[in-house]
């Protein structure tokens, strides 16, 4: 028996996804990111949370020929960021949010506010189709900076992600070109009870419409890893999408589309791992093999051609 829906009166925007390119995590995100959507990535630390977040955001500016703003309150290698956004076939503009205010003797550290109002700023009024802030557990607040390290700040960082968290979504949910914000953060055992927690507060985790954790590295020899993915939280859910993805982080590079794709096509079946990798009867050799001719585009295009009859 068929049920007749009801009439949606009113404006809104509309609910696309921009296509990563990476078969498993567009699966499981029901097409790949939600527009004027803020996201979280997290885990625990060398599991490719930043790569996969400058990955992504590449995939977004390239989408919507916009350009991409980042701010990293750890170690930034700018090097490493043009070849991790550069995975994705981007090639336009990656700002860097500025970690310091004034020039000569008047130079000071920027506090986490005064960059998370740069963020805000430029995402209102420039062609900043992406902001990446790296990560929520290192935003330095001004209380932590100008106070002693014996001060209480509990709840400081909440209030301000809290508060920069809002108007995020305020932006993207008026701004006239889809942008989106990706959010990178740290998860903590919690101390004297069971289970983990992440940094930032609670509101991040109401707010955010997709969430999802990195976990399960599996090394590789020549210090590439694959990494599996969970969705936490997919606001606009999509019914029988698999809950799970993976990704392969090539060492020094980032996200190796080609690589993901032989993992995505054992994981389906579509090849076997057994000695060598095989598919449709065709071995191709180690998985080693595969990873030290990772600039052979043309070997791994059976297996991306095998996902794109699978996904019809």
């Amino acid at each position: 028996m068929s049920r007749i829906l009801p009439q949606i009166v009113g404006e809104y925007p509309q609910m696309d996804r921009i296509p990563s390119g990476l078969f498993s995590y567009d699966l499981a995100t029901g097409g790949g990111t939600p527009h004027r959507t803020m996201i979280e990535i997290y885990g625990y630390p060398g599991m490719g949370k930043s790569t996969l977040s400058y990955y992504l955001s590449g995939t977004i500016a390239k989408a919507k020929e916009g350009s991409i703003s980042i701010a990293d309150f750890e170690t930034l290698d700018p090097e490493y960021v043009q070849r991790a956004v550069g995975q994705s076939g981007y090639e336009g503009e990656v700002h860097l949010a500025a970690l310091t205010r004034g020039t000569g003797k008047k130079s000071r550290e920027a506090s986490g506010e005064e960059v998370l109002d740069e963020l805000l700023y430029k995402l209102r009024e420039t062609n900043v189709v992406c902001s990446v802030l790296d990560s929520v557990g290192a935003l330095p607040i001004t209380a932590e900076i100008e106070g002693s390290v014996a001060d209480a700040n509990v709840g400081g960082r909440a209030k301000v992600m809290a508060k920069f968290a809002r108007s995020v979504v305020f932006k993207l949910r008026t701004k006239e070109k889809p942008a989106n914000v990706l959010l990178t953060n740290h998860v903590h055992q919690i101390i004297g009870g069971r289970g983990t927690v992440t940094s930032g507060g609670q509101v991040i985790k109401h707010l955010c419409g997709l969430r999802f954790r990195l976990s399960n590295r599996t090394q590789h020899n020549d210090g590439s890893m694959t990494v599996m993915g969970k969705i936490e939280k997919l606001r606009y859910g999509v019914k029988d999408s698999p809950q799970t993805f993976q990704v392969f982080i090539q060492r020094e590079q980032g996200i190796h589309v080609g690589l993901t794709a032989v993992e995505d096509c054992i994981a389906l079946g579509a090849a076997k791992r057994e000695r060598t990798v095989s598919l449709n009867d065709k071995s191709y050799g180690y998985f080693s093999r595969l990873i030290d001719n990772a600039d052979d585009e043309e070997l791994f295009e059976p297996f991306i051609k095998a996902l794109k009859e699978y996904s019809q």
